[in-house]
């Protein structure tokens, strides 16, 4: 295991209610370990459904893994979510990754 998914792990384990640690940590085992990303990053979708930045990786990894109807409704999640909170640039982004699964 990498030294950086330890730290991250060792911050985890003293601040467990940190989205940005679970959301880094789940990152960093996109690569080695996606279905662990995946476990993780539904697990922030669970406990902190309004870390925007959880949406788009979340999706693309389920895109991934050939769950597109999935991977649609985290999508729509992100988009309301970006929209309630202003972030234009970020439901544009989500919007995008969706019309390009929507085109396949």
């Amino acid at each position: 295991m990498s030294p950086r998914i330890l730290q991250l792990q060792t911050f985890l384990q003293e601040d467990p209610n940190d989205p940005f640690l679970l959301y880094s940590l789940a990152l960093e085992f996109i690569v080695e370990q996606p279905t662990e990303a995946d476990r993780l990053f539904s697990d922030l979708l669970a406990r902190f459904p309004d870390y925007l930045a959880t949406y788009y990786q979340a999706a693309l990894l389920k895109i991934h893994f050939a769950n597109v109807p999935e991977a649609k409704v985290i999508i729509a999640r992100g988009i309301e979510l970006a929209k309630k909170q202003a972030n234009t640039k970020t439901a544009t982004e989500l919007r995008h990754l969706l019309d390009g699964i929507e085109d396949e």
